[in-house]
């Protein structure tokens, strides 16, 4: 913990607890009449703030807090000018502030040894212990200058003195355990449910066991000594709720805090499986608890329960059990979705669990029980596992995630914040620059308190600061240089716009620092040359859009009908860049939620042609354009499916009867067949997808001259041997007129299927649409159709995509 402390910068709520806790002491030593007014402002109590701010104070203790900016009036204004103040030099406030953050995680330690000791024996306090020293999440929070790991360990504790007065009721036990309980409710706003819990757990034994006047007062003292301790943090202030009716109450700041936070208008925004939400999620925490700790953690869990029930041990851990119950309960249904941190609390009980079963295990192979021994060869292996994957992200367990959704680099995907990144890592950032000389571009998580270190990045990106650059051309690749992307940017929190950062979510980063902040050189690349949108159900982009979202580029704009046609502007010579509406993609699946997974269009006509081009950009909701997709396709040959051969002869010659003039091999291999002399297109080739409903047939066209001022369509007919019409499916899904020399396009003609056992042929061509005649091949005026025989090419309904 200590070594660790040093590596991390302050995160985004240590500037906040520390400037709060500082306020409090210099106020009680100068006398001010109302020490605690910002716990109406926060909703949160001072007295783990004060100790965690004490050594700031004692190094610093002249500050002219009453004269600074929002002074009792805006906490947040208040704690922006105090802040830097305390924070001056980052590193000294650091140490002294987290210091005696790290002594309260010994306390937890030590009193979790010891209750593992009294109910499992020497061995079992030392289990407890070791689990709970390789915890990634209270290794994370028990070196930061907060109150999460602060509330747990005096909760914990006061539930241990509970269970030993539970044990043995004294008068000392349950004076000692009120105060605790007492000093736990000032801990946090949460810190009144331990006191709940314990001195309601206290009147239940003992109205169940003893019943005796003796220990019911004993209740009573424990439950005062814990109002006391209470009310003096207030200076045993009384006073009416702001909000409620005007009745004193002891102690108003503290339940106006409480209130503040349970009041749902009050939970923020967050973000978890790219979904964002205000109110509480009941998955969030079982998620948050599957996801950030380790496996071999999780695994464990259920052999030591299954070894505690077989010896009905379960009694020992009843109080912590019950806590841990309704604690979960109340976050899964009210509590605020910000965080693991926040059920951090049940941690002492997964401590004690393991323990108590390792123990037990232990003692079934000691008295020859030799069925356990695979479990005591599985808990070996998880506790080599256990140790070594906290140590492989230390010192940024803060980020830590398992293997299940592939380690803490991929955590990002399914939550935010606090679990990901805080703000730890700029000094590993500070230290990656200075090792690589570079100079980057930054989007990540502010301070709260403004206690950030500008001067690391040349340039910040949305959302670190208000009026900040925005990056260019946002729909594709950002301006060649270097940037560095947090993890919340990854997520989309709090920026204004989700999809800010899109391009990055797609591409892997060249480096990754602190499992929390991802670094990209972007060189130089080919800017994309035209844009190719399809019109249905309507253009997604405008030309305003466009030109926001690609600058200056000179983009050749190319509208199709892409549930008719497809097009590859310039044979695929130069990058472009497709655009499709919302509408046109399947509902959202979870896996493309976490950006694991690519846009899946409904129709399988585009997810052909679509499939395995890069995700540049997707707009999930409607906002000034509708919910849209970009495809990148990168300059390059396009791929056909092979062809047979292809027949020329006059559009009513039976197929029965071919060959009967010259045959055009070969085609369909990325050459034009030329078989159209001084029209506009030549065919490429041919490809078709039998299906179970229906028969596609795609066939692929060269444009040799364009635009063209004449309508035409393209030609396709089912026919048998015989010549006999199945079916007619002509088309064309693009205009000629903004068609050019060199493009590729592609006709979706959509058929019955045929009858079972007939030879099948397409015949095939193209025709003006003013006129009806059919373009002459190269072979003869009279030979103005192609034939390809397709019962041959039967392939199977999912062939190999062109690209």
């Amino acid at each position: 913990l200590t070594f660790g402390e040093r590596q991390l910068y302050l995160t985004f709520d240590e500037p906040s607890h520390l400037t709060a806790g500082y306020t409090f002491l210099a106020q009680l030593v100068i006398g001010e009449p109302d020490p605690t007014w910002t716990v109406t402002m926060r909703g949160h109590p001072l007295l783990v703030d004060a100790w965690e701010a004490l050594p700031l104070y004692l190094g610093t203790p002249n500050i002219p807090i009453t004269s600074m900016d929002g002074w009792k009036q805006d906490y947040p204004t208040y704690a922006r000018s105090v802040a830097p103040i305390l924070a001056d030099p980052v590193e000294r406030a650091a140490v002294a502030g987290r210091t005696p953050a790290i002594l309260l995680v010994i306390l937890l330690a030590a009193v979790v040894y010891r209750w593992g000791r009294n109910m499992w024996g020497e061995w079992g306090g030392l289990l407890a212990l070791g689990t709970l020293a390789f915890d990634p999440n209270l290794l994370a929070h028990g070196r930061l200058a907060t109150n999460d790991v602060g509330v747990t360990t005096l909760g914990t504790w006061g539930l241990y003195l509970v269970w030993r007065w539970e044990r043995r009721p004294t008068w000392r036990r349950a004076l000692a355990a009120g105060l605790v309980l007492g000093m736990t409710s000032v801990a946090k706003s949460s810190g009144i449910f331990w006191v709940a819990i314990g001195v309601g757990w206290a009147g239940i034994t003992w109205w169940l066991d003893q019943r005796r006047v003796q220990g019911g007062l004993q209740v009573i003292l424990m439950g005062g000594a814990a109002f006391v301790v209470l009310w003096a943090m207030y200076g045993f202030a009384i006073g009416p709720l702001p909000a409620g009716p005007a009745i004193p109450v002891p102690a108003p700041h503290h339940w106006q805090g409480v209130l503040q936070h349970a009041t749902p208008e009050n939970k923020p925004w967050v973000i978890a499986l790219g979904e964002l939400h205000h109110a509480p999620w009941p998955w969030y925490f079982p998620l948050a608890f599957l996801i950030k700790n380790p496996l071999p953690l999780l695994f464990t869990i259920p052999l030591a329960a299954a070894a505690l029930g077989r010896k009905r041990l379960w009694a020992q851990l009843r109080l912590l059990m019950v806590f841990a119950i309704l604690y979960l309960t109340l976050a899964i249904i009210r509590g605020p979705n910000l965080g693991y941190r926040h059920i951090l609390p049940i941690h002492p009980l997964i401590h004690l669990l393991l323990a108590g079963g390792v123990v037990t295990i232990w003692e079934h192979l000691h008295t020859g029980q030799h069925r356990w021994r695979w479990a005591a060869i599985a808990l070996a292996g998880f506790g080599v596992w256990y140790i070594v994957g906290t140590l492989r992200v230390y010192p940024f367990e803060l980020s830590f995630f398992n293997e299940l959704i592939g380690g803490p680099d991929q955590g990002w995907r399914y939550l935010e914040g606090s679990n990901t990144d805080w703000g730890q890592g700029w000094a590993a950032l500070r230290k990656f620059r200075d090792e690589r000389g570079v100079t980057f571009s930054y989007s990540g998580t502010d301070g709260y308190a403004t206690v950030v270190p500008h001067d690391l990045w040349e340039r910040p990106l949305p959302p670190l600061q208000l009026g900040s650059d925005p990056l260019f051309r946002p729909w594709l690749f950002p301006a060649p240089g270097d940037y560095v992307i947090s993890a919340n940017s990854f997520t989309g929190f709090p920026l204004v716009n989700r999809d800010n950062f899109a391009w990055f979510r797609y591409h892997p980063p060249d480096a990754v620092i602190a499992h929390s902040l991802y670094y990209y050189h972007v060189e130089v690349s080919e800017a994309p040359r035209w844009l190719a949108q399809c019109t249905i159900p309507a253009p997604p982009l405008s030309a305003e859009d466009i030109q926001e979202g690609f600058g200056e580029i000179p983009l050749r704009r190319v509208p199709f009908d892409c549930t008719q046609s497809w097009v590859y502007p310039g044979g695929g010579a130069a990058q472009g860049v497709y655009a499709l509406h919302g509408d046109l993609l399947r509902p959202e699946s979870l896996w493309e939620r976490l950006y694991l997974a690519p846009a899946r269009p409904d129709d399988d006509f585009i997810a052909r042609h679509v499939d395995g081009l890069p995700l540049a950009f997707r707009q999930w909701e409607p906002q000034t354009q509708p919910a849209f997709v970009l495809f990148e396709r990168a300059s390059g040959p396009l791929s056909l499916l092979e062809t047979t051969t292809v027949h020329v002869a006059p559009a009513d010659a039976p197929p029965a009867a071919l060959p009967t003039g010259p045959d055009v091999d070969g085609i369909g291999r990325n050459e034009v067949a030329g078989a159209y002399p001084g029209e506009p297109l030549a065919l490429l080739g041919v490809v078709t997808i039998e299906g179970e409903q229906e028969w596609e047939i795609e066939t692929w066209w060269q444009v040799v001259e364009g635009p063209v001022e004449r309508p035409f369509s393209l030609m396709a007919h089912l026919i048998t041997d015989e010549g006999t019409v199945l079916a007619i499916a002509d088309g064309l899904g693009i205009s000629p007129l903004v068609i050019t020399a060199g493009d590729v396009l592609v006709q979706r003609h959509r058929f019955p299927v045929p009858p079972a056992g007939a030879s099948i042929w397409l015949r095939t061509g193209g025709y003006w649409l003013d006129t009806g005649e059919l373009w002459a091949t190269e072979a003869t005026p009279e030979a103005n159709a192609l034939f390809v025989p397709l019962r041959r090419l039967s392939r199977p309904s999912r062939p190999s995509r062109p690209r």
